[in-house]
């Protein structure tokens, strides 16, 4: 709130024009002027140097002590920030409109001054230096913020992506189970809500999963982080699927808000017996390739995890001898935008992937995303997940 009696420094060289805004200023009565006068710049910004008190300053540019274009800037460089108004002549209202474009609040012409326009004048001055004040300080607060929350969600995206399997964890599946499994992950923001994984079981089991939560961020990435640790808590246990589904669905109805879900494939491929037993709760229908590279969608129908209590999931099993080949994939891929507008699709994938499937190694993951990439409008509205496993020995 602007108080009653406002405390003016008047700089200028004139005695009549300084006598002229004295008498002006003391017919306003509300609010009311207490009006200081300087002839020359030095001395002005002496009195400002002792006494931090004036709501406003009214300044001439044209002092016996500093030459017009120069004055505002000295003034400026030499005291703490106050809102300043500049008087000038009838004949010189481009110096005062680039005072203002240097920082002045405002300019009133001395020919033209009368109490009322000249006491709005200094009021709206004050004003609006108060409130760019008042932005600075808030744009500088979300600055501040703005760089905490980037660094915090720097240190969660490196979290998150530590959750995928290393390349020296990969290596040791490939070398102990003749699994060859590699995997893309680009989530759609700093943080996503996607995330894929493996665990190793006994007796040539690997249990291989994918999963996408509903929403983005940093509410979705949560989530992942929570199901991560329910999966990873259960590690060797996974030898039923559809009952891991069910008790995960479980969990994640007492968990999750109202609205939130999950989708998921869960895979266990046994290599003793060259079988794949499988349960899904809404994910996308994976591709697997046979090792006469024949293909067929695999079926992921089943609620998602975290909408209903009352879930059933089921089990499907199918033969993976040496030279299959599953892809898992992230519904970014099919719903993603090429360039005439459309969606990409189930038969833009499944042809994007053959030409990237070989019988020996399975799908080259980094090159597929890179083509799949370089088709459609970037960047993702969704996380992309991509994830291979071939049978290779």
């Amino acid at each position: 709130m602007i108080q009653q009696r406002l405390r003016v420094l008047l700089i200028e060289d004139n005695p009549g024009d300084a006598h002229m805004v004295k008498t002006v200023l003391k017919e306003v009565k509300t609010p009311g002027f207490i009006v200081m006068h300087e002839s020359t710049l030095t001395e002005a910004i002496e009195r400002l140097k002792v006494s931090a008190a004036f709501d406003v300053l009214l300044l001439d540019l044209g002092l016996p002590d500093s030459h017009s274009s120069e004055t505002l800037g000295r003034l400026q460089e030499a005291i703490t920030p106050l809102p300043i108004v500049i008087m000038t002549g009838n004949d010189d209202p481009l110096a005062a409109e680039h005072a203002i474009e240097a920082g002045a609040q405002d300019y009133v012409i001395k020919g033209e001054l009368d109490g009322r326009s000249l006491s709005r004048t200094l009021l709206y001055a004050i004003y609006r230096f108060r409130s760019d004040k008042e932005r600075l300080a808030l744009a500088e607060m979300l600055a501040v913020e703005y760089d905490r929350m980037a660094e915090e969600l720097s240190t969660a995206r490196n979290m998150q992506f530590h959750l995928l399997p290393s390349v020296a964890r990969l290596d040791r599946i490939r070398s102990t189970y003749g699994l060859s499994v590699d995997g893309f992950f680009k989530p759609s923001s700093d943080i996503g809500g996607d995330l894929w994984g493996c665990l190793e079981g006994e007796d040539g089991r690997l249990v291989v999963y994918a999963l996408d939560f509903s929403g983005h961020g940093v509410g979705a990435a949560l989530n992942v982080f929570r199901l991560h640790t329910l999966i990873s808590e259960l590690k060797e246990q996974i030898a039923n699927p559809a009952a891991t589904l069910q008790q995960l669905n479980s969990t994640l109805r007492e968990l999750l808000p109202r609205g939130q879900y999950a989708t998921i494939v869960l895979a266990v491929i046994d290599t003793v017996a060259g079988t794949m037993t499988w349960s899904g709760a809404g994910a996308p229908r994976p591709i697997l390739f046979d090792p006469s590279g024949n293909t067929q969608w695999v079926d992921t129908s089943g609620p998602p995890l975290g909408l209903q209590a009352s879930a059933k999931y089921f089990n499907r099993q199918i033969a993976f001898p040496p030279g299959c080949c599953l892809f898992i994939y992230s519904d970014a891929m099919t719903e993603a935008v090429i360039a005439d507008g459309e969606m990409f699709e189930d038969e833009r994938l499944l042809d994007l992937v053959r030409r990237h499937h070989t019988p020996a190694g399975g799908i080259g993951i980094a090159a597929m995303a890179a083509q799949f990439l370089d088709q459609v409008e970037t960047p993702l509205g969704d996380d992309m997940t991509a994830v291979s496993i071939a049978h290779i020995a």
